[in-house]
């Protein structure tokens, strides 16, 4: 009995992007406190695309072929507020170009947009900021382009996320601790981890 051959994956396709996607993608990313300057530079990287209702956070591999595209609804009545599109591999994360030598590893798009504006407000030069798609992934640490990216940076920082109940924390804790220490085991050095303050929201 001969094994069957294992289907190959094919990449997600991304929905032809309207005006009106762009820009109600455009307004729910302003209204949720992201700068139009900050936006702008994200959809020239290709990091940042758009659907109907939605926008879609997307990663390339070396050749900028999409590899990876999560879509973050815009209507806050959608069923479906997030989900990563049919073919997707989290091993080509959405990367926000920034600042090499800093690199932070976020759980979504959104917060890499943010962190982006955080930093120009501080008078600091954007980092460079890896989406990793949750607390428990780390299938982004095995891409090529990755690993160049963290083993040039002189400081890496996972970002930590408050969640809603002690269960929920203490995993997304621990999810974060073994991205930390998967980061340290590549680059051969002891990266950081950043944690909200309870009152600073999720």
């Amino acid at each position: 009995q001969q094994p069957r051959p294992v289907p190959k994956r094919e990449p997600p396709k991304l929905p032809v992007e309207s005006i009106d996607a762009r820009e109600a993608g455009r307004d729910y990313l302003m209204g949720r406190g992201i700068t139009m300057e900050t936006i702008e530079k994200a959809e020239k990287s290709g990091m940042v695309r758009y659907a109907e209702g939605s926008v879609l956070f997307v990663g390339y591999d070396r050749s900028g072929i999409v590899q990876n595209a999560t879509r973050r609804a815009t209507d806050p009545y959608d069923p479906v507020q997030k989900r990563d599109l049919r073919g997707s591999d989290k091993r080509y994360p959405p990367i926000l170009p920034g600042n090499t030598a800093k690199v932070w590893i976020v759980e979504g798009g959104a917060d890499a947009l943010a962190l982006h504006d955080m930093a120009k407000r501080s008078g600091r030069q954007p980092p460079t900021v890896i989406v990793s798609g949750g607390a428990n992934v780390r299938g982004f640490l095995e891409s090529d382009h990755v690993k160049a990216i963290l083993m040039q940076a002189d400081n890496v920082t996972v970002a930590g996320e408050n969640e809603k109940t002690p269960e929920v924390q203490a995993r997304t804790d621990a999810g974060h601790q073994k991205q930390a220490e998967a980061v340290a085991e590549l680059i051969g050095r002891d990266g950081g981890i950043w944690k909200p303050k309870p009152e600073q929201g999720k």
